[in-house]
């Protein structure tokens, strides 16, 4: 079981890093650079965390299907995430002057 476990993983992280590989490929400098502030390699265990792409099938299923991403939020969406809860309300808002 264990080590069936740790296969289905290690596919499942070969398949990332060839996704990152043709990512980092296809993209300019300049994305790259900023793609790069990034570690896209840390491993994170999605199993049991509510996630549909790594609860809902087998772990021996790999559900390319799902547009889910394995990487860490950027510093800056988490701090504005952050931001936003600590005000405590969550009403309807409109487009803030920044965006524009």
């Amino acid at each position: 079981m264990i080590k069936n476990f740790i296969k289905i993983f290690l596919f499942k992280r070969i398949i990332l890093v060839i996704i990152y590989k043709i990512i980092k490929f296809f993209f300019s400098r300049r994305r790259y650079k900023l793609m790069s502030k990034y570690n896209f390699d840390k491993v994170i265990n999605r199993f049991h965390t509510d996630s549909i792409r790594w609860d809902q099938y087998d772990p021996t299923v790999i559900p390319l299907w799902v547009a889910d991403m394995d990487f860490l939020s950027p510093p800056c969406v988490l701090n504005a995430m952050k931001n936003r809860v600590e005000h405590g309300i969550f009403g309807y808002t409109h487009e803030p002057n920044d965006f524009k």
